[in-house]
């Protein structure tokens, strides 16, 4: 089909057309085009490595579930009697997600999940009434709301946790939505928030949330490290406008990937992409990849593979340390050794400058305890946030920060492209920058 013919017959499945939902778009994004088809049909494939995550989840959502229940927080060992409770049945009972039956799952995962779930709730937040839990929301094809289960539904996905709230402080009063997401990966971090997964979730929640919200917050959590990844956006920075972008952005990937079926197969992407592709068993191509590329095609023989490559890499890293010197070593693309890069980082008398900052802390003991807890870029920026927090005060917070901290250029030993090469003087090696 040409162009406007494959349009044109897009167009017209109009409502048969796949019902997209997040995770199947995680999986078109992440890995490739083909794995959403394998996705779709429901193709066979190891669910081992989602199992752990799987748990953690279902033991959040069970807790926070019977804190709205009770209207209260709950105790230590509440927590963990419902804790141990959804374990124990996630491994005795196949479960249910978005219609399809799938089995129990494995102890070992399980109480993994489980551990992740209780030191979050217990070591980091115990959930407060009122946030909404694993809530499904749907847009149509015009991109108004609808049920989650209507057959019109063109995407859909299902939130961790909804919460609109109001944040105030001694200078400000603001309507707060925060929709957080769950991760169980140690990769997960700031770049999280701004995948099309995520504005999508935005995207998602506007239409049922957003009206008489002053500040969107996208939270990523990650279980393992512990920490909150956040992003905030203001409805007085035009936030309607960046809302439209990201449903324009997630639109038009949608309609690539209509017309990529409406060719019969959307095609494969083998590379980097097919690591962590559950279907890469069920996929030729990526086999193919994997025979062309030498990458062992096991994940215990991958494992021993990397494993000697990091030790490799090591060993060599000693070696070309000694080889470079105080500079660096011209290869095609780039350079391999010292270049200058600039970092920020805390002046000397940032805890003079937090102290002085913070109302009524100024003291020689608070100085003394801010010089024994060594700033940091981030808790400079906290601090600057904190004292600063609206929009109307950017330019206090920022003339905060740059007073506390300062560029300074470090060297830093690795593979550098050819464009970072500039960094590095001629004249001065690296190491003396």
């Amino acid at each position: 089909l040409g162009g406007m013919e494959l349009r044109r017959a897009v167009e017209d499945q109009g409502a048969a057309m796949t019902r997209y939902r997040s995770t199947g778009l995680r999986m078109a994004t992440r890995h490739c085009p083909r794995a959403l088809d394998f996705f779709e049909a429901g193709t066979p494939h190891d669910r081992s490595i989602f199992e752990t995550g799987i748990a953690a989840h279902a033991i959040l959502q069970a807790v926070a579930e019977r804190t709205n229940a009770e209207r209260r927080s709950l105790s230590d060992a509440e927590i963990e009697q419902h804790a141990n409770a959804t374990a124990e049945a996630l491994i005795r009972d196949p479960r249910r997600f978005d219609g399809t039956e799938e089995p129990p799952l494995s102890p070992d995962a399980t109480f993994e999940g489980r551990e992740l779930a209780i030191d979050w709730l217990l070591g980091v937040e115990r959930p407060s009434p009122g946030a909404e839990i694993e809530v499904g929301l749907a847009l149509d094809r015009s991109g108004k709301p609808v049920p989650y289960g209507d057959p019109s539904a063109y995407y859909t996905g299902i939130l961790d946790q909804v919460t609109v709230a109001r944040r105030t402080d001694e200078e400000t009063s603001a309507r707060v939505l925060t929709i957080r997401d769950y991760k169980t990966s140690w990769a997960a971090d700031d770049a999280e928030l701004e995948t099309i997964q995520r504005k999508g979730q935005a995207v998602l929640a506007r239409p049922h949330y957003l009206a008489g919200v002053d500040v969107l917050r996208l939270e990523v959590v990650n279980l393992r490290t512990r920490r909150i990844h956040s992003r905030e956006l203001y409805f007085e920075d035009d936030l309607d406008a960046v809302l439209d972008g990201w449903q324009a952005d997630l639109w038009s990937t949608l309609r690539a990937l209509d017309e990529q079926k409406a060719r019969g197969q959307r095609p494969a992407r083998p590379g980097a992409g097919r690591m962590g592709c559950p279907f890469v068993l069920a996929c030729d191509h990526a086999q193919d990849y994997l025979e062309t590329a030498r990458v062992p095609n096991t994940a215990e023989l991958r494992a021993v593979a990397y494993s000697a490559a990091v030790a490799t890499a090591e060993r060599l890293s000693e070696i070309v340390r000694l080889d470079v010197g105080d500079g660096s070593i011209p290869v095609p693309g780039g350079v391999v050794g010292f270049v200058g890069k600039e970092r920020r980082q805390a002046r000397e008398d940032a805890h003079v400058t937090l102290s002085e900052a913070w109302p009524g802390a100024d003291s020689e003991s608070v100085r003394g305890l801010l010089r024994a807890m060594n700033p940091s870029v981030m808790s400079v920026e906290k601090v600057a946030k904190a004292l600063h927090p609206t929009r109307q005060q950017k330019g206090e917070r920022e003339a905060l920060i740059a007073s506390a901290l300062q560029s300074v250029i470090v060297p830093q030993f690795g593979v550098h492209r050819q464009v970072e090469q500039e960094t590095v003087s001629h004249e001065q090696p690296a190491s003396q920058v």
